[in-house]
Parts: structure tokens; sequence; C-alpha cells
């Protein structure tokens, strides 16, 4: 439901961009004004606010005649779980081993609980998150990490 509400809130903000748009000059094609691009954006954004209104209508209609209680599984709270803490242990390796260990160990582990098989490719793809983010930071971004 609240996905419709929001659908109808981009709908009546659009419009309304779109009337004050109006207010403006439009102009020509070949010799715009100031409200040239406010009102080509604003009613865009009217029909694409509509065609999502619709598409959320049609949905949440579909979600109604097939509504089925899902519940989240055992396994997939544990999961949920073991996500959490690695992440939680990511922050606080960051300030003990450093940006390249904690982020190697990090991805390593998430891999793992993911239900990565084996233990190769989890140790390329570590090794490779964790240079390639620190080649990002320090060489391009030039930020110093930890």
């Amino acid at each position: 439901m609240i996905e419709i509400a929001m659908a109808i809130f981009f709908v009546i903000l659009s419009v309304s961009y779109t009337v004050f748009a109006r207010q403006y000059s439009f102009g020509t094609f070949y010799a715009p004004r100031a409200g040239f691009m406010p009102t080509i954006v604003g009613t865009m954004a009217t029909i694409l606010a509509m065609i999502n209104l619709f598409g959320t209508a049609a949905q949440y209609r579909r979600k109604q005649t097939q509504e089925k209680e899902i519940l989240l599984t055992r396994y997939q709270i544990n999961k949920i779980f073991l996500y959490s803490i690695g992440l939680v242990i990511y922050v606080v390796l960051l300030k003990t081993v450093g940006f390249l260990t904690a982020t190697f160990l990090a991805t390593l582990y998430l891999i793992k609980v993911a239900g990565g098989k084996g233990w190769r490719l989890p140790i390329i793809v570590a090794i490779g998150v964790s240079v390639g983010f620190y080649s990002i930071f320090q060489y391009l971004l030039r930020v110093i990490l930890p």
C-alpha cells in the first residue's frame, strides 16, 4: 500500500512542478526560453510517474490475489546474523590490522558465508577486491586509508 501512496505522491509532485514551470515563458524549440527545460522535464516526469503508478497498482492487485505469508527460514535468519557479525568485525579490524588485511578477511568471510565453494576462487576474489579498492582510494581518489 505504501508503494501506491508513494507513486501518487510522485504524480502530484511532478504535475505540480509542471504547472509551476508553465509560469515561465516556453519560447520555441529553435529559440527556447526560461521555461523550456522545466516544462519538458516536468512533462516527462509526469508521464513516468503515471506509468509507475499504473504499474504499481497492477502489481498490488496481483499481489493481493496471490497473497501468501512469507516468513524467513531459520537458515536465512542465521545468514543475516552471520553477515551482520562479519561487518561489525570488519569495522573493528579496520582500526587494528589496516584496510588491506581487514578488507581481505571480510571479503573472504562474506564469500564463504554466502556459500562460496572451495578456497582458491574466494581467496583470489578477496585479494582482487582488497587491492582494487585500495588502488581506487589510494591512487585515484588520493584518500589516506587506515
